[in-house]
C-alpha cells in the first residue's frame, strides 16, 4: 500500500515538475566578428529533454572555471537539436544573457513572452528553423538588440512594425523564407531596405486569409505530432521513473529492516550495559557505607584533650624551631661575613707574598748577572793563585741564591697550607648549614 501511494504520488508530481530542465554546458571564450569575444555556454542536452513546450530552466552545469559563473555567460548556443519550443527561464540563470544562437533546431514559433525577461539582448540567430510568424510587440522588451537572423525559415506573416522601435539594429537577415528573400549587413539604410520590402510582401499576423492555407494546417499538424511524441516519451520517463522507484523502495525497505535489528542489538547491548553499570554502583555504593561506618567508629575512639595537648606541644615545638632557625640564620651571617673578610685578608696576604717573590727574582736575577759579569771582568786580570779564592766566593754566592730558594719554597708552602685552612674552614660552615636546615 505504501508503495502505490508513493507511485501515485511521483506520478502527480511528475506532472507538475517534469518540464523543469537543468542545462548541460560547455564553457568557452568565443569570438564573433559581429560582437566580439563572449563567454558562452554551449548546450548538450539530449535530443527530446528540450521539445517540451512548457521546458523551463532550472539551472545549468559543467567545466565551468574556478573563477567564472553563470552570471559571467554573455552567450549560449544550441545546435542540430530539436528543441522546438523555446526554453523559459534563461533569464533566472544566465543573468547578462545578451546573445542566443539556436540554428537548425526545429523551432516551431517564437513569442514576446520568450525574450520579455531577457532585456540585455542583443544578438538573436534563429537560421534555419521552422518558425512562420512573426507577431507584433515579439521585441518590445529588447531595445537593445542589434543582430537578428531569421534566415531559412518559413515564415509567411510579419508584424509591420515589429521591428520600428529598434534603433540599434544594423543586421536582419530574412532570406530564403516564403514572403520575404532579403537580408541587410551592417547598414541602418539597408535594415529600412528589408523592412519596406516585407512591408509589403508579407501579410501581418491575425490575416484570416492568409491563415487557410496548406501549409499552415501542415505546420499544425506537426506540432500536434510533435506534442503527441513528446507526451509518450514523457509517459515512457515516467514508468521507468517508477519502476526505478520500486526497486529504491525494495532496498530501503530490506535496509530498514536491517536498521531495526541492528539497532535492536545495540538497545539490547546497551540495557546489558546499564544493568552491569547499576550493579556496580550497587556494590561501590555498600563499600563505601561500610568505609563510612569504619571512619565513624575510628573517629570516636580519638581522645579530643589528647589531641588538643599534642597540638599545643607540636605548636610550641614549632615555635622553639622558628627561634633556633632564626638565631642559625644570625649565625650564618655573622660566618659569611667573616669568610668574606678572611677572604680579603688572604687575597691581601697572596697580593704581598707574589710581590715579595717577584722582588726576590728579580734581585736574584740581577745579583747572578752582575756576579757574572764581575767574575769574566776579574777572571782575565786575576792571576792563576787568586782564582782559587774567587771560586770559593763563587761558590758560597751559589749557596746563598740556594738557601733563598729555599726560602721562597717554604714560603710557598706556607701559603698553600694557608689556602687549604681556608677551604677546610668553608666547608665546614657549609656543612653546619646543612646542619642548621635540616634541624629546621
Amino acid at each position: 500500500m505504501k508503495i502505490l501511494c508513493i507511485i501515485t504520488c511521483c506520478l502527480l508530481s511528475f506532472s507538475s515538475f517534469s518540464s523543469s530542465i537543468y542545462l548541460e554546458c560547455s564553457y568557452y571564450h568565443r569570438t564573433y566578428d559581429t560582437i566580439g569575444s563572449i563567454y558562452i555556454c554551449i548546450i548538450h542536452n539530449d535530443l527530446n529533454i528540450l521539445s517540451i513546450q512548457s521546458a523551463f530552466i532550472n539551472g545549468a552545469f559543467g567545466d565551468l572555471s574556478s573563477d567564472k559563473s553563470n552570471d559571467q555567460v554573455l552567450g549560449i548556443t544550441e545546435t542540430y537539436n530539436k528543441i522546438h519550443f523555446f526554453p523559459r527561464g534563461l533569464n533566472n540563470v544566465f543573468k547578462r544573457l545578451k546573445m542566443i544562437e539556436f540554428k537548425q533546431c526545429g523551432l516551431l514559433e517564437i513569442h514576446q513572452s520568450d525574450l520579455m525577461h531577457l532585456t540585455r539582448l542583443e544578438y538573436l540567430d534563429l537560421d534555419k528553423n521552422n518558425i512562420e510568424v512573426i507577431e507584433d510587440g515579439l521585441f518590445d522588451f529588447n531595445p537593445s538588440m542589434r543582430f537578428i537572423f531569421f534566415s531559412n525559415n518559413k515564415i509567411f506573416e510579419i508584424h509591420p512594425e515589429v521591428f520600428d522601435h529598434l534603433t540599434k539594429l544594423r543586421y536582419l537577415y530574412m532570406e530564403r523564407n516564403q514572403c520575404i528573400n532579403m537580408n541587410a549587413r551592417d547598414s541602418l539604410h539597408g535594415v529600412k531596405d528589408v523592412i519596406k520590402q516585407f512591408k509589403l510582401n508579407c501579410p501581418s499576423p491575425g490575416n484570416l486569409n492568409s491563415r487557410l492555407s496548406s501549409s499552415k494546417d501542415e505546420a499544425r499538424l506537426m506540432r500536434m505530432s510533435l506534442k503527441i511524441d513528446a507526451f509518450g516519451s514523457d509517459l515512457q520517463r515516467c514508468q521507468n521513473s517508477i519502476f526505478g522507484l520500486t526497486r529504491e523502495l525494495s532496498s530501503l525497505e530490506r535496509s530498514s529492516q536491517a536498521l531495526n535489528a541492528e539497532n535492536l542489538r545495540k538497545l539490547e547491548s546497551v540495557e546489558a550495559n546499564l544493568r552491569a553499570a547499576r550493579a556496580e554502583n550497587s556494590q561501590r555504593i555498600q563499600n563505601l557505607d561500610v568505609k563510612a561506618s569504619s571512619l565513624e567508629k575510628t573517629l570516636k575512639s580519638f581522645d579530643v584533650e589528647d589531641l588538643q595537648n599534642k597540638t599545643q606541644n607540636l605548636e610550641s615545638s614549632f615555635d622553639s624551631l622558628k627561634a633556633s632557625e632564626a638565631e642559625t640564620t644570625k649565625k650564618l651571617q655573622t660566618l659569611e661575613k667573616a669568610l668574606k673578610n678572611t677572604d680579603e685578608d688572604l687575597q691581601s696576604f697572596r697580593q704581598d707574598v707574589l710581590s715579595a717573590l717577584q722582588e726576590i727574582r728579580n734581585k736574584l736575577e740581577e745579583n747572578s748577572e752582575n756576579i757574572e759579569r764581575k767574575a769574566a771582568d776579574k777572571i782575565d786580570a786575576m792571576s792563576m793563585s787568586l782564582i782559587a779564592t774567587q771560586t770559593q766566593t763563587f761558590v758560597d754566592i751559589k749557596d746563598q741564591i740556594r738557601k733563598l730558594e729555599t726560602d721562597l719554597n717554604a714560603l710557598q708552602a706556607i701559603y698553600v697550607k694557608t689556602q687549604k685552612e681556608h677551604e677546610t674552614t668553608c666547608d665546614a660552615e657549609q656543612d653546619d648549614g646543612k646542619i642548621d636546615d635540616s634541624i629546621a
